[in-house]
This record gives structure tokens, C-alpha cells and sequence, in this order.
């Protein structure tokens, strides 16, 4: 990118991958492996038998990791899963536009799963 006053080309670092750094990390090279053979969330993480205290729902954080490496699941993550994901990740600073972009649904959604969670 060229700087338009003095013609100075600035130089910008290319961005890392994405490289998950979560509890899950010990297990990060079997979950792809599974994930790659077809596996969905659920069934990974009840073979892993994973458990922590900070997160009651390692389904989901498996579903977030196959997102982030670009790896689709042959089934989708329930209904259920996916509005507890969202409200984690709103009350963690994402930006409920960034989920609707995400997610495929409408702000107004959004907005209506965070609020039911809240009740």
C-alpha cells in the first residue's frame, strides 16, 4: 500500500493462521483428525470425554474450532447449541453484527436468542 502524499510503500505483516489456544489445545490434533473424517461436534467430544469446569459445552467449542480451521461438519450443530454458542460469544465482545454476518440470521435475531438466554 502506497502512501499517496510521499509515495512511501508501507509494509504490512501478513496475518498468522489461526492457531486455537483453548483448553482444548492437548487435544487439538486428534479433534481435527476426527473432524476431517466426518465426525460431528457431539460425538467427538463424547469420545474425548472432555469435560471442564469454565465450559459445560465442549460440543460447542469443537463446532467453533472446526469453523475457525475451515472444516464443515456432514451435520449441523443443533438449534439449541447454536443459541448458547451465540450468547457465549456476545457475553465474551463479539459484536452482534459479526454473529448475524456468521450465523446467517438477522440482528433482530440475535438479539431475541441473547435476550431469551438472559430471562
Amino acid at each position: 500500500m502506497k502512501c499517496p502524499n510521499c509515495g512511501y510503500e508501507i509494509h504490512r505483516e501478513p496475518k498468522e493462521p489461526y492457531e486455537y489456544n483453548g483448553y482444548l489445545k492437548p487435544y487439538l490434533p486428534v479433534i481435527l483428525d476426527m473432524l476431517r473424517a466426518g465426525k460431528t461436534p457431539n460425538e467427538i467430544a463424547d469420545t474425548l470425554r472432555v469435560r471442564s469446569p469454565w465450559d459445560s459445552y465442549p460440543d460447542l467449542m469443537i463446532a467453533y474450532i472446526a469453523r475457525r480451521y475451515n472444516l464443515k461438519t456432514d451435520r449441523p450443530v443443533s438449534p439449541r447449541g447454536r443459541n448458547q454458542e451465540i450468547v457465549t460469544r456476545y457475553h465474551a465482545g463479539t459484536h452482534m453484527s459479526e454473529l448475524a454476518r456468521e450465523y446467517g440470521i438477522s440482528r433482530t435475531r440475535i438479539r431475541q436468542i441473547i435476550e431469551r438466554a438472559g430471562r
